[in-house]
């Protein structure tokens, strides 16, 4: 659909060298799959160019950068959950795998 393609440009565009995704978990029946498709092409851009993959699960970044930390460090931005949790997944991969901790400095008085 529209929203594939315009993923699909927008990593084109971006030209990333690691791709950082929130896993997807099934847990009630009814619920929208669209992310299962937005992954799947992530997947297949990310195998295609050779691009590293980290899928982390929901509660993995949150427990690290919940919305005051986020804040803290100006990646909150208010009503766009989404856009948070992508912010959270983001700052938890350079902090703790690419152990960066230039992010966790700017939480200090």
């Amino acid at each position: 659909g529209e929203g594939l393609d315009a993923l699909e440009r927008a990593l084109n565009m971006l030209e990333p060298q690691c791709i950082v995704y929130e896993k997807f978990a099934l847990r009630d029946r009814g619920v929208d799959l669209a992310p299962v498709k937005d992954i799947g092409v992530i997947k297949l851009f990310a195998e295609q160019g050779g691009i590293e993959m980290v899928g982390k699960s929901p509660s993995q970044a949150k427990v690290l950068w919940d919305d005051n930390k986020l804040k803290a460090i100006g990646l909150y931005k208010p009503g766009m959950r989404h856009a948070n949790d992508a912010a959270r997944h983001w700052a938890y991969y350079v902090t703790v795998t690419q152990k960066d901790l230039s992010w966790i400095q700017k939480l200090k008085p």
